[in-house]
């Protein structure tokens, strides 16, 4: 109830309870002080958490699996994600290691190789990525058949004493390829894989080799196929080792016999050729000699010739110097004549205009003396 005291305030709410103030912190602030009243007390575990350090370690990983929380009923058996922990000792030196070690430490290792050539493999240029890769294959092959054994869901805290029974399991699956029979029907799951990873690798491994020896490119392959004439690599090999059966100890004897007549032969096509050119040569040689004899009185008149020339240049030089002079003396006079015609014209017409304008004037004289002789007379 509101004090009626109060009653004609205005801003009172009449229908709420009162509200007083207080120093205290909200309830969703209270848990940040809940243990700084006894900080000494050994009872109360205190957690320093980073939400930063954890959000580092925890960043780029995932889980996967075929993992079921519901509550579904199924005759499925519900799964989780497989987490193990635990600390693996390894062996001191000179201490025999168990067969769990020895696992563990593969498993590691392997772990270990795979990411360090992963990363190679992404640093490394197209030349040596090939190689890279051909080395992965194979870790990856090895880790799976690792990983297979699965010694950790096979085993429990009772067997680990019995050593000896994992050691033979692990020397059977080594000398599975030498003690297999064609009539054994009978095969595990480990010996099945460890059978298809090693033909796996062995066929990569061939192909590697093949692609690295032959190429992949349509150029080279093209090349071979125009050496060959053959469309298939099968094909193309069986022609390379037919030629390179003839290159065999019983063969060559064979091989050098013929080579030394081809030379033989050669020689002496290159000796007749060579005698030919020489008498050819030694003929024209004659023939030049001759031309050269019967042009010796020539070559005496030669000199007197050429002083006469000398001689007779300024004279050629002045005779062409008045050739010039002429042909000018022509071409003015060509303009002269043409002018003095052009004169000549111009002057008769003058005289014509002339006579023509004198017999006008006497005309008009005699017209204006018949005209004063009337007017005198009058």
């Amino acid at each position: 109830m509101v004090n009626p005291k109060y009653a004609d305030l205005p801003g009172i709410a009449y229908d709420q309870p009162d509200v007083y103030e207080t120093s205290d912190l909200p309830e969703v602030d209270q848990s940040e002080n809940l243990y700084d009243d006894d900080p000494e007390n050994e009872c109360i575990e205190r957690l320093h958490i980073s939400a930063k350090d954890a959000f580092s370690k925890f960043r780029g990983k995932y889980l996967t699996g075929n993992v079921d929380f519901s509550d579904r009923l199924s005759k499925k058996i519900r799964t989780g994600y497989d987490a193990r922990s635990g600390e693996w000792e390894l062996a001191g030196e000179g201490e025999k290691e168990t067969p769990f070690q020895k696992f563990h430490r593969l498993k590691c290792e392997t772990r270990e190789l795979l990411e360090e050539l992963t990363i190679l493999q992404q640093n490394e240029t197209d030349i040596n990525k090939g190689t890279y890769e051909d080395m992965v294959a194979h870790v990856t092959a090895s880790q799976k058949l690792i990983e297979s054994l699965k010694l950790q869901e096979d085993t429990n805290a009772k067997q680990l004493p019995n050593l000896s029974i994992l050691k033979d399991q692990i020397k059977e699956l080594q000398q599975n390829e030498v003690n297999k029979s064609p009539g054994a029907s009978t095969k595990t799951k480990a010996e099945s894989s460890l059978m298809t990873a090693t033909k796996i690798a062995d066929l990569e491994k061939r192909l590697h080799d093949l692609e690295s020896k032959m190429g992949v490119t349509p150029e080279r392959l093209s090349r071979l196929m125009l050496a060959t004439g053959r469309n298939t690599l099968m094909e193309a090999a069986q022609v390379i080792s037919s030629r390179a059966s003839l290159l065999q100890p019983a063969q060559l004897d064979q091989i050098e016999i013929r080579l030394g007549f081809i030379a033989s032969k050669l020689d002496l096509i290159v000796t007749q050729q060579g005698g030919a050119h020489a008498a050819e040569k030694d003929q024209k040689i004659i023939e030049l000699y001759d031309h050269i004899k019967k042009s010796e009185d020539i070559y005496q008149v030669v000199p007197t010739l050429l002083e006469r020339m000398q001689a007779l240049a300024e004279l050629h030089k002045e005779a062409s110097n008045f050739t010039k002079w002429l042909a000018e003396l022509e071409t003015v006079q060509k303009t002269i004549t043409t002018g003095v015609q052009n004169n000549k014209a111009l002057l008769q017409g003058v005289q014509e205009a002339f006579a023509s304008s004198l017999q006008n004037i006497n005309t008009e004289i005699s017209k204006l003396e018949a005209r004063l002789n009337k007017v005198t007379k009058k």
